[in-house]
């Protein structure tokens, strides 16, 4: 019976020398040295927006072990803006809007560009009436305006 224990725990010894020497061959040997964490760097884990804050941490390139966790702040809002063109009667508008939270504002720019008129005609659909209309289209927007021809200064 001691024999047979004997034998099983030869066996088992050899087992498990083999294994640590295969393990030996295939580990490098900076594993099982201790590291000194002298070749470190930061990653991002969570990237800070307006709206929360972010996350690094600091690790080792040698050995991958985490050595320090930082916040970092929030941001300032990123914002896409959107360019409205000014028309004869309404300013130049710039509109932000944060691509994180959503918050928005208008930005008004300049002064409406005003109508550029054309010159007066005399409205023929009106020469056989009473009162006799001009009319002017403006060049931008073609707006019509009309009035009588005789209130036309030239």
């Amino acid at each position: 019976m001691l024999k047979s224990k004997l034998k099983n725990f030869k066996q088992t010894f050899v087992v498990f020398l083999c294994f640590m020497m295969c393990l030996s061959l295939f580990t490098p040997v900076s594993t099982f040295a201790k590291c000194s964490h002298k070749n470190t760097t930061w990653k991002t884990i969570q990237k800070a927006t307006c709206k929360k804050e972010g996350k690094k941490i600091k690790v080792c390139k040698n050995c991958g072990k985490s050595l320090k966790t930082e916040k970092i702040k929030k941001t300032d809002h990123l914002y896409y803006l959107t360019n409205y063109k000014p028309t004869c009667t309404t300013p130049q508008f710039v509109y932000h809007k944060c691509k994180y939270c959503g918050k928005s504002y208008t930005e008004r720019v300049g002064k409406p560009l005003g109508h550029k008129w054309s010159k007066w005609k005399i409205d023929t659909k009106t020469l056989f009436n009473k009162n006799i209309k001009a009319v002017r289209i403006c060049n931008r927007c073609k707006k019509v305006e009309r009035k009588n021809a005789k209130d036309i200064k030239k």
